[in-house]
């Protein structure tokens, strides 16, 4: 099965991939950081800032299944 992409086009200078990462997650997670290194192996020629037009992939989030919490009452 084909993985899903999300492409996202630098739009600014000094940006790096682990800021982008940040910016697109809220929280830096080196597990997604590296499957966006990996997807994106080529950008390592350009230095550690990103250049202006650089397209990065993204591979898409999958849903994060929120535990499921049992409410306990204190009467019934």
């Amino acid at each position: 099965m084909a993985e899903d992409y999300e492409r996202v086009i630098v739009k600014s200078e000094q940006n790096t991939l682990s800021r982008l990462v940040w910016r697109k997650l809220k929280r830096f997670d080196p597990d997604y950081f590296d499957r966006v290194a990996d997807i994106n192996s080529s950008l390592a020629q350009h230095g550690p800032y990103l250049p202006v037009g650089a397209v990065v992939l993204f591979p898409k989030l999958e849903a994060q299944i929120e535990p499921v919490h049992k409410v306990e009452t204190l009467w019934d």
